[in-house]
């Protein structure tokens, strides 16, 4: 889309020589700990008639003119030096900096050059994340060599637009990242996208198991936000914010921007939300499968299960199938599955018959190894549907006080 932007022809020599670039700063905030974490540096031109360049107009300059390493220098060096005047007053704060071809076509050269540019700004390397976002024409032996330098020099490593392109998940474990910064097409709009909330949700999970912090990139609304919070993200980063500024402050008047505090409590309220509908939804639940444990318990045998299982399978929403295993982890009824259920279609997925083996299940192994009378398994994906569900498992016995095991899968 044409920006409406009439660029002089300057060229990318003449605005790195006239220091026509200038470093802007994006803010990587916490909404938990109500402050703004980090800064990222973008760069910013100005053409001859004085209008903004972006980053991406600049960069496509220098390629074609094979200045790319230069510009990436002159970048690197101005935003390390405005980030030291900028965060005197803020010494927690963490600069993010973007570093391409200048870092692979000299790794030993990129590194003594950043801790120049880093020493005489009197900062830290303790105090800058370099984000790498891995090309296809770079060798992962060459990648490694470059994390290995900047790590051992003390600098953070970031792994940047994790879920889209090259940086997969090799990379993380070739990187060994202290951040991981998930790109904006997996945050964008994810409110109403399950497949993305199970992803994020996974490197999420993931990254806390490494001790990597994840940022998610690209937020523009406060539902982004608070799901992106609520699947693992530590930090978060976007336009909803503020865009990138000379200052690198949290605008109020400059494009879409939230209040952190406000943002806090607005999650703070979902999640207690959310906490109070699980208290409700498994109050409710109790009540149905204490209702049936006390008909199964009074049954005459295992024929009068399967009309009780039934009678039972559509007294609670979440509820999606029900069936009752014996000692041995034999299942001795059909699955009951609700009425109003309909699971993915293919013969993967189908409601497991009489006669079928559950010993190795989780949730019965479990409970019987460590003698508890109730377990809920971990979520796993149903094979009666393809849904992914929970598994609450109780036993009983009937009149005869032969032991059984009532299953009710739920879905989560």
């Amino acid at each position: 889309m044409s920006s409406g932007l009439t660029v002089a022809p300057r060229s990318i020599g003449s605005l790195i020589e006239s220091r026509g670039i200038t470093a802007h700063f994006q803010p990587i905030v916490s909404a938990r700990q109500r402050s703004v974490m980090g800064l990222e540096a973008l760069a910013r031109g100005i053409d001859g008639s004085g209008a903004p360049l972006w980053a991406v107009t600049l960069f496509s300059m220098a390629a074609e003119a094979s200045l790319t390493s230069a510009l990436e220098r002159v970048c690197c060096r101005l935003a390390i030096e405005r980030f030291s005047e900028l965060s005197r007053a803020r010494p927690e704060l963490i600069l993010f900096l973007n570093l391409g071809s200048w870092v692979s076509a000299n790794p030993a050269r990129f590194v003594a050059e950043l801790n120049q540019f880093v020493e005489r700004a009197h900062l830290s390397p303790t105090r800058i994340a370099i984000e790498i976002l891995e090309t296809e024409s770079e060798s992962l032996s060459q990648l490694v060599a470059v994390t290995d330098r900047l790590r051992n020099s003390g600098y953070l490593l970031a792994l940047d637009d994790v879920g889209v392109g090259h940086s997969n998940l090799d990379r993380i474990a070739l990187i060994r990242p202290d951040v991981v910064k998930v790109d904006r097409k997996l945050i964008t709009r994810i409110e109403g996208d399950f497949f993305k909330q199970e992803a994020l949700n996974c490197l999420s999970s993931l990254c806390r198991k490494i001790g990597a912090l994840v940022v998610a990139e690209g937020v523009e609304t406060g539902d982004e936000a608070i799901v992106a919070l609520e699947l693992g993200a530590d930090l978060l980063q976007g336009y909803f914010f503020a865009p990138a500024s000379i200052d690198g402050r949290l605008a109020r008047d400059n494009g879409p921007v939230a209040d952190i505090d406000l943002l806090a409590q607005s999650f703070k309220r979902h999640m207690m939300g959310k906490v109070e509908r699980r208290r409700t939804q498994q109050r409710q639940l109790t009540m149905v499968m204490d209702s049936l444990l006390g008909r199964l318990a009074q049954a005459g045998g295992v024929e009068q299960f399967e009309a009780l299982l039934e009678s039972a399978s559509s007294d609670h929403a979440d509820v999606e199938c029900v069936y009752v295993l014996d000692g041995s982890g034999t299942q001795i009824t059909p699955t009951i599955v609700a009425k109003y259920f309909s699971g993915r279609a293919g013969v993967l997925f189908q409601p497991a018959p009489r006669g079928a083996d559950h010993s190795l299940k989780e949730y019965y192994y479990v409970p019987r190894e460590a003698g508890l009378s109730r377990y809920t398994s971990e979520p796993y994906v149903s094979l009666a549907s393809g849904h992914l569900c929970r598994t609450l498992s109780m036993s009983f016995q009937d009149r005869h006080e032969d032991p059984y095991l009532l299953c009710v899968d739920v879905l989560c």
